[in-house]
């Protein structure tokens, strides 16, 4: 699953190979999409961003997002 955490005009890109891995950004979540394979992070720069994805579901610092229905 590939990973693009992004903020304004700036993108970082993340490959996670497992479905359990830690991917670390200096980046805050403001919200995700799923869109296939591909999640979209779009937020607000702070110091620290873990994501986790465990059981093809996304959890970010004790908190769990739901993927949202398919379009």
């Amino acid at each position: 699953m590939k990973i693009t955490v992004a903020a304004g005009d700036e993108y970082t890109e993340m490959l996670l190979i497992d479905h359990i891995e830690k991917a670390r950004s200096s980046w805050r979540n403001e919200y995700i999409r799923i869109q296939k394979d591909n999640a979209l992070i779009i937020g607000k720069q702070i110091k620290y961003l873990e994501l986790f994805i465990i059981e093809n579901s996304l959890k970010f610092i004790g908190k769990t997002w739901r993927k949202p229905n398919e379009v």
